[in-house]
């Protein structure tokens, strides 16, 4: 486990030696710096052949090419994924879902249908397999692919209000480029009509005005030709925050589940504990937690007058098994007695008789509750 741990470590240590290698090239390599800028350049012209937006190109050398920065950005994004699985964080995964949605939704553009299925599908399983055990992530997969064809069936192609709403979000998000079209008006490149003025002045002219000709000094009172249109940055915010939410909140029942499952999971490690005594309570106790679950159990009471409200359809055999086990508990928890393997093992027998009674012969939306809302099988 020590070794697994630092072999880990190590690749954490160069994933990131590897992301800052990448960013150093971008910003202090001049040639990495210009194939960035014309990577950015096809992305604006991409963005305005799909939707009706208008950008300022970076300058850049004629036929300046992108491969590098390609090259770069994969080796940068394949780095990251390295380090999430090396630190097996979540978080990494859920912040790159939530940048690819934010960046595909401002800029207008989007991978394929499937290709979007594939990169989130892919994403919520690693951050489900990366806290409980791999047949977790079977419902998931299986629920999302029902959401999947669910929304493919009743929500096909672009959806108007959703496209207006992005359209008004970015638009809110450029507030100087409004300003200017305002200014300049419908048609930017055509030409502003000027005033003209007659630089002659009455104080000037040291009297050889022609006579004929009359001037009076006319003052214009302030006036305020434009008001600043309000941002409401408030609302930008919300927008943003609900499409991250989107994004996120789906995953969030699946992240509860491995939380509880994986405490579930500490539970029963110590049913192998090298001290028998440990295992044989923590046994009795989960056992417990099924007779809780299922009604039997006794409230306050103490263990061993619990079998005393048990209903009648327990069979008696049981009955006798939790009051010699009820007594093990109490001597195990409350003394310094020395528990032998037998006794752990009489305890196991217990629980797994618990299981049969409580999870195998209980209908399948018991066994759903006992598994995931309660997480006490596996």
């Amino acid at each position: 486990m020590k070794r697994k741990n630092a072999f880990y470590r190590k690749a954490a240590v160069f994933f990131c030696a590897v992301m800052a290698g990448s960013l150093f090239l971008f910003f202090f390599l001049p040639s990495a710096r210009m194939s960035a800028l014309a990577l950015c350049n096809q992305l604006f012209a991409a963005s305005e052949r799909a939707n009706a937006y208008a950008y300022d190109y970076f300058q850049t050398p004629e036929n300046q090419s992108a491969v590098f920065a390609w090259v770069l950005t994969s080796v940068l994004i394949g780095s990251y994924f390295g380090l999430a699985l090396a630190l097996r964080s979540r978080l990494l995964l859920l912040l790159f879902a939530v940048l690819a949605a934010l960046l595909q939704a401002y800029f207008g553009l989007s991978l394929p249908a499937w290709g979007n299925a594939a990169l989130f599908l892919l994403l919520g399983l690693g951050v489900v397999l990366f806290g409980s055990p791999k047949k977790s992530a079977l419902p998931f997969a299986a629920l999302a692919l029902v959401a999947m064809v669910i929304s493919a069936a009743l929500l096909p192609g672009t959806d108007a209000a959703t496209e207006s709403l992005s359209e008004t979000v970015r638009d809110s998000l450029a507030p100087v480029t409004r300003q200017e079209d305002a200014l300049t008006g419908e048609n930017p490149d055509s030409a502003l009509e000027t005033r003209h003025m007659n630089s002659r002045s009455l104080l000037t002219g040291e009297e050889k005005s022609e006579a004929r000709k009359e001037y009076r000094l006319l003052t214009v009172e302030e006036q305020q030709i434009s008001k600043p249109r309000w941002i409401d940055y408030l609302k930008i915010t919300l927008l943003l925050l609900l499409s991250a939410a989107v994004v996120v909140l789906p995953f969030l029942p699946f992240l509860y589940g491995n939380a509880r499952r994986k405490k579930a999971q500490e539970a029963r490690r110590m049913f192998q504990s090298e001290n028998p005594g440990e295992a044989l309570c923590a046994m009795f106790r989960h056992a417990a937690k099924y007779l809780e679950t299922g009604g039997c159990g006794g409230g306050n009471l103490p263990y061993r007058q619990w079998a005393e409200a048990f209903p009648e359809r327990l069979p008696e055999s049981y009955k006798e098994q939790y009051a010699a086990c009820a007594a093990l508990f109490e001597e195990a928890a409350y003394s310094e007695h020395p528990m032998t393997e037998a006794q752990r093992e009489q305890t196991r027998l217990f629980l797994s008789e618990t299981e049969r009674i409580f999870f195998d012969e209980a209908d399948w939306k018991e066994k759903l509750r006992l598994r995931y809302g309660k997480c006490l099988h596996e």
